[in-house]
C-alpha cells in the first residue's frame, strides 16, 4: 500500500514540478544593477533591487514606485477585481507581486518583499493546511475499528470457551497446553479479522481513477484528490477569469441612431453607414493606450487577440478589428505625436479626450461615462453619418437605453466628437485643457461585458444535476453579480444573493436559514 501510494504521488509530483519549472525558467524581469539594466529570473531578485517595469510586465516582487511615473496594475490575481488600479508615488505606490502592469511608461520601483515575505507569498503560506483524512479514509478507519471490536470479542469468547473446555472435557488435564492452544486460536482470530487487503485494493482503485481522469485532462497531484472531489457537494466559484473570459467585449449598443441588443449585435457584424462608423473607428484606434497582441511569447497564434493595457479600450479595438480596420495603421496615419495629444482619463470630468489635427481643422475626440458625456451632447450622428440636433426627448430615450443595458450587467461607454474647421475658434490653451465638455456630437454608446466562457452553462448544469450546489463569489456589485449568475444558471427565481458586509453581520442561525 505504502509503495503504490508513494510511487503514484511521486510520479505526479515530478510531472507538476516539470510544468512549473518550464514556465518559471522562461520568466524574466528587468533589474537596474551596476549602472545598467539586466534581464534576470524573478527568483534572483533581492530586497533593494531597482526593477524596471513596462506595460505587459508581471510584477516579480512586492515593490514601491520610485519615480513620478503613473502606471496601472491589474490585481485580479489577488482580488479577482477586473478594474486596473492606478499606482503613483504620491497616492498608491505599492506594486504587489503576481499582478500585471496593464498601462505604464518605463517605471522604476524598489523591491521591498520577496518569497514568503511578499503579499503573494503570505497568501500561499496561509493556504498551507495540515493533511487530514479523506471521507473514505475516515469510513475505512471506522469500519476497521468495528471489525477489530468484533474480532476482539470473538477472540475473547473463543479463549474463554477453550479454557472452560479444559475442565469440562479434559477434566483439568494438560492445563498449560490447553491455555497455550486457547491463546493461539484467539490470536489467530484477531489477525484474520483485520482486512489487510482492503487498503491495498482501495489504493489501486484510486490510482486507476487518477489515470482515467488524466485522460480527461484532469491533472491529479495527490492520490486522494479524486476521491475527495467525488464527495464534493458545494462549489464556490470566482467570476472574473473563472466563469468569464476576463476579456472585455462589446456586445450591444447604439450606433448611427440605431439600437442593437446582444442578439442583433451579432459579434459586431452590424450594418451602419461608413461615414458614421469612421468617427467611431478613428476615436477607438487613436484615443487609447491599449494595444492588441496576436501571438504568444513563442510566436504562436493566439486563439483570440490579447489586450495589453486598458481592457475597455481593448474591447473597442477588437470591435474595430471585427469591422475590418487595422488599428495600428489608422493610428499611425492619423495621429502625429508632435502635434496631437491624448489626455488621460479625468476623474472630475469622467472622460478622456484626444486632440487630433486634420486637413479640415481640429477634431476633439471624447469618450467616458455615459451619464456624464451624454449631458454635454447637443447633436447626434444619424444613419447617414450627419449630425442632427439632440432634442430632450431623444436624450431621455438614450438615457433609458443606457439604463436598460446597465440592468443587463453591461458597462456603458459613450463616444463623441467635436470638429473645428478653424483653429482660431479654439481656446488658446486647448492643448492643455481640451474643450470636451460642451457642444459634443454623440457617435455611439457601447455596451461592454466580460463574456461567459463557452462551457460554463453546461458545466453548471451538469454539477447541479449531480446534486452539487454551485455558488458564485465575486467583488462586483450585487446587481451585476446577479445578472452574471443568472446568465450561467447559478442564480434562478427564488435564489439568494447577499453582500459581504451583510453576511458578516449574520448569526450562524441566520446563515443556516439561507444556505442549503
Amino acid at each position: 500500500v505504502a509503495n503504490i501510494s508513494a510511487g503514484n504521488d511521486y510520479s505526479k509530483e515530478l510531472q507538476f514540478r516539470a510544468l512549473e519549472h518550464t514556465s518559471a525558467d522562461d520568466e524574466r524581469v528587468s533589474v537596474y544593477r551596476s549602472g545598467a539594466v539586466d534581464r534576470i529570473n524573478p527568483k534572483d531578485c533581492v530586497v533593494g533591487d531597482i526593477i524596471v517595469i513596462q506595460a505587459g510586465d508581471s510584477i516579480a516582487a512586492d515593490s514601491i514606485v520610485l519615480d513620478g511615473s503613473v502606471c496601472y496594475a491589474s490585481e485580479a490575481a489577488l482580488t479577482g477585481e477586473p478594474e486596473d488600479m492606478k499606482k503613483t508615488k504620491d497616492t498608491d505606490p505599492f506594486l504587489l507581486s503576481s499582478c500585471l502592469i496593464t498601462q505604464a511608461d518605463e517605471t522604476r520601483a524598489m523591491v521591498i518583499g520577496i518569497g514568503t515575505h511578499s503579499q503573494w507569498g503570505k497568501i500561499k503560506a496561509n493556504l498551507v493546511m495540515e493533511s487530514v483524512n479523506t471521507p473514505l479514509q475516515d469510513k475505512l478507519q471506522t469500519m476497521t475499528e468495528q471489525i477489530g471490536y468484533v474480532g476482539m470479542f470473538s477472540a475473547a469468547a473463543t479463549f474463554i470457551a477453550l479454557v472452560v473446555n479444559i475442565w469440562a472435557k479434559n477434566h483439568g488435564e494438560e492445563v498449560v497446553q490447553g491455555f497455550i492452544d486457547a491463546f493461539i486460536q484467539a490470536v489467530v482470530i484477531i489477525v484474520v479479522a483485520i482486512p489487510e487487503g482492503l487498503p491495498l485494493a482501495v489504493t489501486i482503485a484510486l490510482s486507476y481513477s487518477t489515470s482515467k481522469m488524466y485522460q480527461d485532462q484532469c491533472f491529479i497531484r495527490v492520490l486522494a484528490a479524486c476521491e475527495t472531489m467525488g464527495n464534493a457537494t458545494n462549489i464556490c466559484s470566482d467570476k472574473t477569469g473563472t466563469l468569464t473570459e476576463n476579456r472585455m467585449t462589446v456586445v450591444a449598443g447604439y450606433y448611427a441612431d440605431q439600437k442593437f441588443n446582444q442578439e442583433e449585435f451579432n459579434g459586431g457584424k452590424i450594418d451602419i453607414n461608413d461615414a458614421a462608423k469612421q468617427f467611431i473607428v478613428d476615436q477607438a484606434c487613436i484615443s487609447r493606450t491599449a494595444y492588441l497582441v496576436y501571438k504568444d511569447s513563442e510566436g504562436k497564434e493566439l486563439p483570440a487577440p490579447m489586450c495589453i493595457g486598458n481592457k475597455t479600450e481593448g474591447a473597442l479595438l477588437v470591435m474595430c478589428k471585427t469591422w475590418g480596420y487595422d488599428d495600428e495603421q489608422i493610428r499611425t496615419s492619423k495621429f502625429d505625436e508632435n502635434k496631437d495629444k491624448v489626455f488621460a482619463f479625468n476623474s472630475s470630468k469622467k472622460r478622456s479626450s484626444t486632440v487630433v489635427h486634420t486637413k479640415e481643422g481640429v477634431t476633439i475626440f471624447c469618450k467616458g461615462a455615459s451619464e456624464w458625456v451624454i449631458q454635454d451632447c447637443t447633436h447626434f450622428t444619424d444613419k447617414n453619418g450627419i449630425a442632427q440636433l439632440m432634442t430632450s426627448e431623444k436624450k431621455a430615450d438614450l438615457e433609458a437605453f443606457i439604463n436598460s443595458m446597465a440592468e443587463l450587467a453591461l458597462r456603458t461607454l459613450t463616444l463623441s466628437h467635436k470638429c473645428y474647421s478653424n483653429g482660431d475658434k479654439l481656446p488658446p490653451d486647448y492643448m492643455e485643457n481640451p474643450p470636451d465638455n460642451c457642444d459634443l456630437v454623440l457617435d455611439c454608446i457601447v455596451g461592454i461585458i466580460d463574456p461567459l466562457r463557452g462551457d460554463v452553462n453546461d458545466a453548471v448544469r451538469i454539477a447541479q444535476e449531480a446534486g452539487v450546489t454551485v455558488r458564485m463569489v465575486t467583488g462586483d456589485n450585487l446587481a451585476t453579480a446577479k445578472a452574471i449568475a443568472r446568465k450561467c444558471g447559478i442564480y434562478k427565481d427564488g435564489g439568494y444573493g447577499i453582500e459581504g458586509p451583510v453576511m458578516r453581520k449574520m448569526t450562524p442561525k441566520d446563515l443556516d436559514a439561507i444556505i442549503p
